[in-house]
């Protein structure tokens, strides 16, 4: 029982560590066609796309390209107000080669994070390196509510913040709250 606390705790650290490097993406025309995906341009570096699900906007689709072996941490965030006062419930299935035909749906959850001054709820996390090179795509579908979402993917550190889209993205995340 010890073994699994200290192991949570640091996973939990880890995914923190990651989370604060991860440079903000705005999803704003969304992506709401399976045949019109965001690509998500060098998946390795850590970026955070942010989208709004709603109704009539019930999924947003994305695609990237990855090497085998990649270890990318794909994470879905919800915004705590959007889960807590909106009821946004949303989750992600993860696609592509050597993966089931129907994809992969994380393990749902829901650890609260807090987060360059903001407030989150963890829902999804896919720790796994991918098995096979080749294009993968990513559904964040919505199963209830509305509002923001938080589409984290990448590990490796990328120091090009843009200072405008950084004052944006906090402009939209203080909305929602």
């Amino acid at each position: 029982m010890l073994r699994l606390f200290v192991f949570m705790t640091l996973l939990i650290i880890g995914l923190f560590r990651s989370l604060r490097l991860h440079v903000p993406v705005l999803n704003e025309a969304g992506s709401p066609e399976t045949d019109k995906p965001f690509e998500i341009k060098e998946p390795n570096l850590s970026k955070a796309i942010y989208g709004t699900l709603k109704p009539g906007k019930e999924e947003e689709y994305y695609t990237f390209f990855a090497e085998k072996e990649a270890k990318l941490a794909p994470i879905l965030l919800l915004m705590a107000a959007s889960y807590n006062h909106k009821g946004l419930r949303a989750t992600f299935r993860l696609s592509g080669p050597g993966l089931p035909a129907e994809g992969v749906t994380p393990d749902v959850t829901a650890k609260p994070l807090h987060i360059v001054g903001h407030d989150y709820i963890m829902v999804q996390s896919f720790m796994s390196p991918l098995p096979e090179t080749g294009d993968y795509h990513v559904a964040v579908q919505r199963t209830d509510g509305a509002g923001l979402y938080c589409f984290c993917i990448g590990t490796a550190e990328n120091n090009q913040i843009d200072p405008a889209l950084f004052a944006k993205v906090a402009a939209l995340v203080s909305q929602e709250a």
